[in-house]
């Protein structure tokens, strides 16, 4: 996760998870790999980079006027 939320977010995550298995009492499960999430955050990276772009670019081409 390359900002410090996502790594807040999946502190969040691992709370509940594990609240979830002590109420079931099951043992608790190992805890989340995020190099495994990465795919996500790379999704996320590009759709936001992608709104961006389009944003600036109608920004330019025709922009707002009153």
């Amino acid at each position: 996760m390359p900002l410090d939320g996502g790594y807040i977010a999946l502190t969040w995550f691992e709370v509940v998870r594990s609240r979830l298995y002590a109420c079931l009492r099951r043992p608790h499960p190992a805890p989340v790999n995020p190099t495994r999430l990465m795919p996500l955050t790379y999704g996320a990276t590009l759709i936001f980079g992608a709104f961006i772009l389009l944003t600036v670019t109608a920004d330019l081409i025709n922009p707002i006027t009153r």
